[in-house]
C-alpha cells in the first residue's frame, strides 16, 4: 500500500512540475518518425477521410518549417499538406488534450499564394465550439495562429487550410497550455496521501 500512495503521490507532484506550456515541435525526431504519441498530455492524428491517410502523425523535412527544418506530416502521397475538412476529401491534423486547456497555438505555413489557415475547435462532449479562420497567407508566409479561452474548454482541435477555399498548408510548433488549478487539485491530492495516518492508542481494560 506505501508504494501506491506514493506512486500517486509522486505522479501529482510531477504533472505539477511538468504545467505550464507545452510545446509539440517535430524538429527532435527524425523524418518518418511515427509522432502521434511522442508528447506529453497530447495525442496527435490525422483525419478526414483521404486516399493514403493512416491516422498517424509523423516528422517531414521542409525547407519551408517555422521552426527548425521539420513540419507536422501525414501518410498521403504530399504528406506536409493539411486540409481541414470533415468529409472524405480532408487530411487535417487532429490534437487531442488530455486535459481540457484554454489555450492553444500552431504556425500555419502557406505552400503556395492566398491559403487560408483554419482551426476547429471541440469541447470534451465532441461539439465544435467554433471554426476560426485567418487572413489569406503568401507563398511561405508563417501566421501564428493563437486561440485563448477565459475557460479550459478546449478538448481537440483540427487544423489545416481552410476547405472552402481549397486551401492545403504546413503546419508547425503546436503549443498548448496545462490548465493550473487542476494540477495544484492533484498535487494537493497526492500530499494528503502521502501524508502519515494517525494511530489511534489503545488501553486495555483492567
Amino acid at each position: 500500500m506505501r508504494v501506491l500512495v506514493f506512486s500517486l503521490g509522486f505522479l501529482s507532484f510531477s504533472f505539477f512540475l511538468s504545467a505550464g506550456l507545452v510545446t509539440v515541435d517535430p524538429d527532435n525526431f527524425a523524418a518518418g518518425i511515427d509522432i502521434s504519441t511522442a508528447f506529453p498530455y497530447v495525442t496527435l492524428s490525422s483525419g478526414g477521410g483521404a486516399t493514403g491517410l493512416d491516422g498517424k502523425v509523423y516528422a517531414a523535412d521542409s525547407s519551408q518549417a517555422s521552426t527548425g527544418s521539420k513540419v507536422f506530416a501525414n501518410h498521403r502521397t504530399s504528406p506536409t499538406l493539411w486540409f481541414n475538412q470533415n468529409t472524405s476529401g480532408g487530411y487535417f491534423l487532429r490534437a487531442d488534450f488530455a486535459l481540457p486547456t484554454n489555450y492553444v497555438s500552431i504556425d500555419i505555413i502557406s505552400d503556395g499564394g492566398s491559403d487560408y489557415p483554419s482551426i476547429s475547435v471541440y469541447d470534451t462532449t465532441g461539439h465544435l465550439e467554433s471554426v476560426y479562420s485567418f487572413t489569406p497567407l503568401n507563398a511561405g508566409e508563417v501566421y501564428h495562429a493563437i486561440i485563448q479561452h477565459t475557460t479550459a474548454d478546449i478538448a481537440y482541435i483540427k487544423a489545416g487550410g481552410l476547405a472552402v477555399f481549397g486551401s492545403a498548408v504546413l503546419l508547425d510548433n503546436l503549443k498548448f497550455q496545462i490548465p493550473e488549478p487542476a494540477t495544484c487539485l492533484l498535487l494537493y491530492f497526492g500530499f494528503l496521501l502521502l501524508k502519515p495516518s494517525k494511530k489511534k492508542k489503545t488501553h486495555s481494560a483492567g
